[in-house]
């Protein structure tokens, strides 16, 4: 997880590098372009959205919000 964690951060560290050292661009973004741009945010987020219903228990348990399992083996909780 720590290593995830570390190549994550310098990603994101060299993508803001070459952001601040790009030149400027004089182009011309047509109404297609920004109609992608905005499905792929709504993907991410749908995306994202789908990952945390699919993890949501884990991510319970992880803060400590789980549910405790407080039954003798052998019998069913009710």
């Amino acid at each position: 997880m720590r290593k995830v964690c570390e190549l994550t951060l310098k990603t994101i560290g060299v993508i803001l590098v070459f952001c601040f050292l790009a030149p400027q661009a004089h182009a011309y973004l047509d109404p297609g372009s920004g109609s992608m741009m905005i499905q792929l945010v709504l993907a991410g987020v749908a995306g994202l959205g789908v990952a945390i219903r699919v993890y949501w228990r884990r991510i319970l348990a992880f803060f400590g919000f789980g549910k405790k399992k407080n039954h003798e083996p052998g019998k069913f909780p009710p």
